[in-house]
């Protein structure tokens, strides 16, 4: 009678504390893809969290994980598949017909079009992760914390997977799948509130990162924190606020976020905005237009072309292409020099009015 005691207890140890007469069932665990909430009071503008929560999770072959999202996030595993490029050319297309406020073409005016890589934001693949098969729940573009967009993966093979974000390299979570009825660190519930702690100390990361002090003629666009839990706090603004240089001399724009892109625009915000719209067309459905905005790959001047204030393009606008941190084109900065005095308020094309700073040029 003491062994059978000994081995029941000892069984509900291994299980989980599954009780005589009951089956091992299948938990449901749940993966925050980035933030869920508004940042904490203070935080500093533009800071989101490009990090899975928890950024490793040991479950049980036949668990279920469901992925939530309120940000531009996918839950992709690779399987082995390597990257595509982002940008494919579009066969036998060129630029044409866009032109500036002085309705004088862009100098990009007959450069081979390129159309965005549908890969990176369609769903694809089977619901169950096995190893060697792609699967991703492709761009969760959910814009309200109260309605996240989710998607569940069943994990039925014993072995760590490793999922990504297609749209923000190095943001990834490792899966440990262990054998059905093995003991596992944490509870659904408890990894949980685990992730909730680790979100609050990824915002609280953000303050430290804007105020980083450039070396002098630089510009840092965007900052991140060091990589913890397969991702990083970003903070999507130009440090710093203002910078005053002398007419003639050359300032370095330099992406200091890894998961992020980022470009300078300078002139009317309305514009620069409505000329993006017109120009980056990411299809929703079968048959929409598909490009990727040529001011992103070529900027509104080529390179060396100097910021004039006001008369440029008819309207003041002055675009320079996007830059990442990633190893590659895009370059990860860029220079720009100024041939006249006076204050110049510039902003991010690809985030938006809300990622902006000033440049004030004396003679």
């Amino acid at each position: 009678m003491k062994v059978v005691l000994f081995l029941v207890a000892a069984c509900a140890l291994v299980t989980g504390s599954v009780g005589l007469g009951e089956s091992i069932q299948a938990a449901s665990w749940t993966v925050y893809v980035g933030d869920q909430t508004k940042p904490p009071a203070g935080t500093p503008k533009g800071t989101q969290l490009n990090r899975y929560f928890p950024g490793r999770l040991t479950i049980n072959a036949g668990d279920k994980v469901t992925f939530s999202s309120v940000g531009f996030h996918t839950a992709t595993y690779l399987g082995g598949k390597r990257l595509p490029p982002f940008l494919l050319p579009a066969k036998g297309e060129v630029y044409e017909g866009i032109d500036d406020a002085a309705g004088q073409p862009f100098y990009f005016d007959g450069e081979q079009k390129l159309a965005n890589n549908l890969f990176y934001f369609v769903p694809a693949g089977p619901k169950t992760i096995s190893r060697g098969k792609f699967a991703s729940s492709g761009v969760m573009p959910a814009q309200n914390p109260k309605k996240p967009v989710t998607a569940t993966y069943g994990f039925n093979q014993v072995g760590a997977f490793k999922l990504v974000c297609l749209i923000h390299p190095g943001m990834e979570t490792q899966i440990v799948v262990k054998p059905k009825g093995t003991a596992v660190p944490a509870a659904p519930d408890e990894v949980v509130a685990q992730s909730k702690d680790d979100m609050d100390a990824a915002w609280a990361e953000a303050k430290a990162l804007v105020a980083q002090t450039p070396p002098k003629n630089t510009i840092y666009m965007g900052v991140d924190s060091a990589p913890r839990s397969g991702g990083r706090t970003d903070v999507l603004d130009f440090v710093p606020d203002l910078t005053t240089v002398k007419v003639g001399t050359p300032v370095t724009f330099v992406v200091k976020a890894f998961t992020e892109a980022h470009n300078a625009a300078f002139g009317p915000i309305k514009y620069s905005q409505n000329l993006i719209k017109q120009t980056d067309l990411v299809p929703e459905k079968p048959g929409d237009p598909n490009q990727a905005s040529p001011i992103f790959v070529f900027g509104s001047d080529p390179p060396g072309t100097p910021y004039d204030g006001s008369t440029m393009h008819g309207n003041g606008f002055y675009a320079t292409p996007l830059a990442d941190g990633i190893p590659g084109p895009p370059p990860p900065s860029f220079r720009v020099s100024f041939a006249k005095p006076g204050k110049y308020h510039f902003i991010c094309m690809l985030h938006g009015p809300d990622m902006a700073a000033d440049i004030r040029v004396t003679k």
